[in-house]
């Protein structure tokens, strides 16, 4: 963390507009002041052991709270987050650095604006990007923060673990509205709360769906179906980027003119790796109820490895480092409470999920 150069509090995140100053720190400059100094790309941050830090435009922030003395010790969710959207320091003094800064707000800070929101239904570590800018001086920033973007129709996204700020909404303060809607999820209206450890939602994949529904709401409303042998062939043949199921490539015989497939799919998936086949089988599924999943799930290393099958089968071969884009230990839907994961399909297509 960086050693602050001035021992004073920070000042609080301005709620109104005030006409000598952006933000909320009273010693800040007008808008005009600030747009006629000298504009940065970054800035340097001593650390402890004059090592330097670089700051740049647009990167995510760690700020040090309101009130908070500056020799405390802070918890992960005690600091304020913040993009930085400017920098710029007067001729006079051009040590005193000021920066524009866009705030990533708290979901009860939104909770506040939008009485309806419910903040519980949030993550830890989750928090919202706002539409809400303030000049804040170059000393109460701490360090870089990684804030990763989760999105619920996204099946590429990286892992976003448990002990990492995310964030899923935009939010614009003066019309009181949240982008994505918390909504637009199960059909039961509420929204994916990764903190939760009795739930699990289940994926739907193709590109028509493309959503996650509650275990316990698909198996309350009969979304389910017998268990059969040839389910999880049927779930590794859902693809994450069409509406039909993938369908083994016909090549015609060196002595015939007549198409056919040489082999069967479940023939030619017994040349491929077992644990690469095993995770292209699992159903898609998210939750803090599947422990190992962090927020986003397996869904990313289903989607590669059913893509890796698909091109394997369609005669593209299989890269040597395909372990390195897929955690085949972790991609296997294990629950907290160990109950056999149900035989459900998905409300609008109808396929396995």
């Amino acid at each position: 963390m960086a050693r602050r150069r001035r021992p004073l509090f920070t000042h609080r995140k301005s709620t109104r507009a005030v006409q000598r100053q952006v933000g909320g720190d009273p010693d800040a400059p007008s808008q005009a002041q600030f747009m006629s100094w000298n504009k940065f790309a970054r800035f340097v941050m001593p650390d402890v052991g004059d090592v330097e830090h670089q700051i740049r435009m647009n990167d995510d922030v760690l700020v040090w709270p309101h009130g908070r003395a500056v020799d405390e010790t802070l918890k992960m969710d005690e600091y304020w987050l913040a993009k930085v959207r400017d920098i710029r320091s007067s001729a006079e003094n051009p040590s005193d650095v000021w920066v524009w800064a866009q705030w990533y707000y708290s979901p009860r800070d939104v909770a506040d604006v939008i009485k309806s929101f419910d903040p519980e239904a949030c993550g830890r570590h989750e928090r919202i990007f706002s539409d809400h800018y303030d000049l804040i001086h170059s000393t109460t920033i701490d360090g870089i923060a990684t804030i990763k973007r989760y999105s619920d129709e996204d099946v590429e996204q990286g892992v976003i673990g448990k002990d990492t700020y995310w964030c899923r909404y935009n939010f614009e303060r003066e019309a009181r509205t949240l982008d994505p809607k918390p909504s637009e999820t199960c059909f039961c209206q509420h929204p994916y709360d990764p903190d939760d450890d009795t739930v699990a939602m289940h994926f739907c994949p193709r590109l028509s769906c493309r959503k996650a529904y509650h275990q316990s709401c698909l198996v309350k409303e009969k979304f389910k179906e017998q268990v059969t042998p040839d389910r999880p062939l049927r779930l590794l043949l859902s693809p994450p980027d069409s509406d039909e199921p993938f369908v083994l490539p016909v090549r015609r015989s060196s002595r015939s003119k007549k198409a056919h497939p040489e082999r069967t799919i479940e023939e030619l998936l017994e040349g491929l790796p077992d644990e690469l086949v095993r995770v292209a089988k699992q159903p898609m599924v998210k939750g803090a109820k599947y422990q190992q999943g962090g927020i986003v799930g397996n869904i990313t290393w289903v989607s590669r490895a059913r893509q890796l099958v698909y091109d394997a089968l369609s005669g593209l071969g299989l890269p040597d480092d395909w372990k390195d884009s897929i955690d085949c230990s972790k991609a296997i839907v294990k629950f907290k409470d160990r109950n056999v994961i149900p035989a459900l399909i998905c409300p609008q297509c109808r396929g396995p999920i």
